[in-house]
């Protein structure tokens, strides 16, 4: 009978899984836990039956959230949605698939819109034998598809016979968003910025802004819009814009209207590190949103929605490498296709003198995401161990993608040239650099200290950081620490006393 194959199936996940944790986070601190017993649940990207790209968004948006209420489940140890996007409409069996992501339980399906109604098809099965433990067809109107996600957990847990906690009932009964048009904006906003251009990005802000306002109490697309506003900056996206003046006014509020509708969300302490080390350049407040955003998230069993790169960037900027590795190693299990992921391996390695590794890293950032920001890395990376041949050829695709590319592409473009001897090259883009700086244009004296340094002109280099830092610069704390061009003056003590002052010595 089914009640006995569910018995049977839960046994031998909780026998199989039982030391199979690879670690989790308390106070900040990775520490090893082989007494943990979990679920471990991949729920594979909905077929979008409609054959639409317009309405891709919908079948991509819902398996998010499928993936978001399972993870109300303390029991549950969920596969992050971009470990199993490459999936999407693959003919690989149910049991390879789960061989491969190391999963027990794989839940699949399909999604068809027609008019204002919704067709979900859903089956739960076992990873190991491919039997089918639960399915479910859904037909309903579109304005009920998010009550449904909240079912299907319910559902599962029913199915294997969990018992929930008071919290976990209540968590699990809660609906994000009782409107259905802005449960859709929010749908198509989280599909639009995935590839990290300017124009989704822009879309995806005006579709939240939207959502919020037909929902005042939504959330997670306050949420999302504040760490969309944080990308903008960080992958370079804005970087003609006065994107660091910009993204406080913008991420400060909107966290703290997340925070008091919901704050079990660990999410928001993470994009609060984001702010805080990148943004405000304040390394002990970005180590205790991170730590915080850790010891409330149940990460690495569950993936969080925001990149756990917040948190090695933090570490790595502390001089904190051994931490920085055992996020990146838990990370690489738990969001193995995240770009971000890669490129924050590929810092941790560098800076631990593992070149030609990290330089690897990198380049696998740039086949999950041609983005200019993670090709500059790539060439950022060959720079630093003196080759700056293949330097030039990275720097060049992220200089050529952009219109107007960021004064880190300038500044290496400018310190390669100039290793190679091509000093009127090297001249022309760093009098690109001092155009901006006489025209009043904002986040340009850390990449002029950067040519400075690149040119071992010292007291040139210190007072540019010293502008930078008196300007409130984008990255000025992480810039500091994390890249090796400044790896001449960290003996320094003009140098040491400007670390200092954004917390180095706290850490």
């Amino acid at each position: 009978s089914l009640s006995v194959v569910v018995v049977l199936l839960v046994f031998n996940l909780l026998r199989n899984s039982a030391g199979n944790k690879e670690g989790e986070v308390e106070s900040g601190a990775i520490v090893e836990s082989a007494d943990v017993v979990e679920i471990s649940i991949a729920v594979l990207p909905l077929d979008n039956i409609n054959q639409d790209e317009q309405l891709e968004y919908f079948s991509v948006g819902v398996t998010q959230e499928i993936i978001d209420e399972l993870a109300k489940v303390n029991q549950f140890s969920l596969s992050s949605y971009l470990a199993v996007k490459r999936y999407k409409n693959t003919d690989k069996s149910p049991e390879d698939i789960a061989t491969e992501l190391g999963v027990s339980l794989l839940l699949f399906g399909s999604s068809r819109i027609n008019g204002d109604s919704v067709r979900l098809s859903l089956e739960l099965v076992n990873g190991g034998t491919g039997n089918r433990i639960w399915s479910k067809v859904y037909n309903d109107l579109f304005s009920n598809t998010i009550k449904i996600q909240n079912d299907v957990a319910k559902q599962v847990v029913a199915e294997l016979n969990i018992e929930l906690s008071p919290e976990e009932k209540r968590n699990l009964n809660k609906i994000n968003t009782n409107n259905p048009e802005a449960f859709n904006l929010f749908l198509q906003a989280k599909a639009e910025y995935y590839d990290l251009t300017s124009d989704g990005m822009t879309k995806s802000i005006d579709m939240l802004e939207q959502a919020i306002e037909l929902d005042p109490k939504y959330a997670q697309a306050y949420t999302l819009l504040a760490w969309i506003y944080i990308l903008n900056g960080h992958a370079g996206v804005l970087a003609h814009a006065d994107f660091a003046v910009k993204t406080i006014e913008k991420v400060q509020p909107l966290i703290e209207s997340s925070i008091s509708l919901d704050s079990s969300n660990s999410d928001n302490y993470l994009i609060m590190g984001a702010l805080d080390l990148f943004y405000l350049n304040d390394l002990p407040s970005a180590k205790d949103h991170v730590e915080k955003a850790l010891r409330m998230s149940g990460w690495p069993k569950l993936p969080t929605n925001y990149c756990i790169c917040t948190a090695i960037s933090v570490y790595a900027a502390l001089d904190k490498l051994g931490k920085a590795t055992k996020l990146v190693k838990l990370s690489r299990k738990t969001d193995n296709s995240d770009p971000f992921v890669f490129s924050d391996e590929g810092l941790v390695l560098l800076l631990e003198g593992e070149s030609e590794q990290a330089i690897n890293a990198y380049k696998q950032a740039t086949e999950f995401n041609g983005h200019p920001f993670f090709n500059f890395k790539v060439g950022w990376a060959y720079y630093h161990i003196d080759d700056f041949e293949n330097a030039l050829l990275y720097l060049n695709k992220a200089y050529n993608v952009e219109t107007e590319s960021t004064g880190s592409i300038l500044a290496f473009l400018s310190n390669a040239h100039y290793k190679l001897g091509n000093f009127e090259k090297s001249y022309n883009y760093h009098d690109i650099l001092l155009e901006r700086q006489s025209s009043g244009r904002p986040n340009v004296n850390i990449p002029l200290a950067m040519v400075s340094a690149g040119r071992g002109e010292t007291q040139e280099t210190l007072q540019y950081l010293e502008k930078a830092y008196k300007e409130k610069e984008y990255g000025f704390a992480w810039f500091l620490n994390s890249d090796p061009v400044f790896d001449e003056l960290k003996g320094n003590d003009a140098f040491i006393e400007l670390i200092n002052r954004v917390g180095f010595d706290q850490k």
